[in-house]
């Protein structure tokens, strides 16, 4: 009966052991999951605002002749319907998402002590 109750102990151990290392290796996952996904969020929306940007630009540098791309720019996409609407919303969207994912970070440290 000793036997026994030794190896059930043991048993008992060895499974708990198991158990709490799969735990923390999904909790680790998930972490890692969780700040890739914020990450990769941050660098789509920081690649369009470069990509919007460099769009913005003359193609010519020179005054002569970048006045045909300024007209053509205001008759391709004209600026009294826009009113920096798109901007804003760039804008609110990148602070809220830092604003998350730092959130995020802040509890976990929290968390962690």
């Amino acid at each position: 009966a000793e036997v026994s109750t030794q190896s059930t102990g043991g048993l008992y151990t060895m499974v708990t052991v198991i158990l709490l290392t799969n735990l923390l290796v999904s909790i680790f996952g998930k972490t890692y999951e969780d700040d890739f996904n914020c990450t990769r969020q941050l660098w789509q929306l920081q690649r369009y605002k470069l990509v919007q940007e460099a769009e913005s630009q003359f193609i010519l540098p020179f005054p002569p002749f970048n006045l045909f791309h300024a007209i053509y720019k205001w008759f391709t996409v004209c600026p009294c319907c826009n009113n920096g609407k798109t901007t804003k919303f760039y804008d609110q969207f990148v602070k809220d998402l830092e604003y998350r994912c730092s959130r995020r970070i802040v509890d976990d440290e929290k968390t962690d002590e």
